[in-house]
This record gives structure tokens, sequence and C-alpha cells, in this order.
């Protein structure tokens, strides 16, 4: 960088050296010719166009180094813009890696915790509905003692996407852990005992698999934390077993007192 600007700046004295050397020439033309008087005036002007170009050289100097400046600059926050877009890229794609599952490409319980977590506080303070659905796979064992693990893993994966596409944006699909799925949605207990509904019977025309499903909807007087209201979605979900499986069943309002309310058009033991 310092012999670059040396360079460049030796280029730009090479103008106002030659005019003070013509001016020289001039000046001794003059001598030479017997004007004294006329040397002195022909220095006087050469000496003061050598200043002038000197300034001027100075001066656009000064501005293509400006210039040169401003251009690396404009790089250099080229360069910082690209660099910020990828580590925010970068950064995006590992809370993705970090909030999947990688079996099956959906929430994992982790994601799950933490947006179930931040519902029901939203539930809490504004009254907003909230419900949650546990899914589980109709005697998967069988699946895995028969076939294989790699099959039932094949299983698995094919029911996160077959879920995930059921949904809407709004609600969230994640594994719950081993082969039970969880659904939060913003939904009261109709609409979410509807969506159940509309997921096993979209498993069972897809897939060889079977699916029971228990639901909970939060209730102020019932749910005081959200394990509170897991636990209620949990015990349907057991509920939905002890029917004979392939059913939804529901925890409503009050379940303590009153029964469990099944929620399917058939139910078979599978």
């Amino acid at each position: 960088m310092k012999l670059q600007t040396i360079v460049t700046r030796e280029h730009a004295l090479r103008i106002p050296l030659a005019l003070f050397l013509l001016s020289l020439a001039t000046a001794a033309s003059a001598v030479t010719d017997g004007n004294p008087a006329g040397f002195w005036h022909g220095f006087a002007w050469a000496s003061a166009l050598g200043v002038l170009a000197v300034l001027l050289q100075g001066w656009a100097h000064r501005r293509r180094l400006h210039r040169v400046s401003a251009l690396r600059q404009q790089e250099l926050d080229r360069v910082v813009a690209r660099r910020t877009a990828d580590l925010v890229s970068a950064n995006r794609t590992l809370r993705d890696l970090a909030d999947t599952d990688a079996l099956t490409g959906v929430s994992n319980r982790r994601h799950f915790d933490r947006l179930l977590r931040e519902g029901f506080e939203r539930a809490l303070l504004t009254g907003r509905r909230l419900s949650v659905l546990i899914i589980d796979v109709d005697h998967f064992k069988q699946v895995n003692d028969r076939e294989g693990h790699l099959a039932g893993d094949n299983l698995l994966r094919e029911l996160g996407q077959l879920l995930q596409r059921a949904v809407r944006s709004d609600t969230v699909v994640a594994r719950f852990g081993g082969e039970e799925f969880a659904v939060i949605s913003p939904a009261g207990l109709r609409e979410a005992v509807g969506l159940g509904e509309r997921l096993r019977r979209a498993v069972e025309a897809e897939s060889r698999i079977r699916i029971s499903v228990g639901v909970a909807s939060f209730e102020p007087s019932l749910d005081r934390d959200e394990p509170s209201l897991l636990a209620r979605a949990d015990r349907a979900l057991y509920a939905a077993k002890a029917e004979g499986r392939n059913c939804v069943q529901s925890d409503p309002a009050g379940a303590g007192k009153a029964p469990l309310v099944r929620h399917s058009e058939a139910a078979s033991a599978r």
C-alpha cells in the first residue's frame, strides 16, 4: 500500500517538474538572447505555473485517494453484509436443527414444551383458546418385533410427515417421545376433537398403521400449568386405548365428575 502511494505521488510530480524545467529553458534562452528582463519575467510566470500545477496535482491526488477509499469502503460494506447474511442463515439453520426431530422432521419435544409454555401463558393472560392432542401409534411394538426397528422408523417418519401435511400453519406437530406425537392447536375442545378425528381418518386412509388420540383444552379451573393440561390429554389417550384404539377421546371440563366422552364414528380393536 505504501509503495503504491509513493509511485502514484512520483507520477503526479512529473508534470510540474516538466513545466519547471521548461520554464528554466525559456529563461536561459532569454539570457542567451541578451534580455535579462525577459529572463526574470519568464522565470516568474514559469514559477507561478509550476506552483499552480503542484497545487492542482495535489488536489487531484487527494481526490483520487478519496475515491479509492470510498470504493474500498463500499467493498468492505458488501463483504460485511454478505457475511452477516451468511451468519444469520447459519444461525437459522442451527435453530431449525435444534428444534426439529431428526427422524420425523417435525418439532422435537424441547420445541414442543417451549411453544406449549408460551401458548399456556397467552391463554392465562388473554383467554385465548388452546388445545393439546396426544397421538399414539396402535400396536407399534408389534411392528418393531415383526419387521424390525428400521421399518418402525420408516413408519414414524411417514406418520410425522402425514400429520404435518394435515394441519394448518398455526398448528404445531411434534414428536412427543417414542411412537407418540403431540399437537398444539389454537382451538376449543369441539374444534380440537374434530381435528383429532380428521387426523385419525387421514392416517387410516393413507397408512397401514392406526392411531389413538387424546384431546384436552385449556380450562382455568382445571389447569394450573402445562403439565396439568398434558396430564388430561394423556388421560384421554388412555381412555381411547381402553375403548379399543383407533379412536379419539377427550377430557372435557369437569372430567373428574363425569365420564370421558368418546368422539369416533367407530372404534375397532386392532
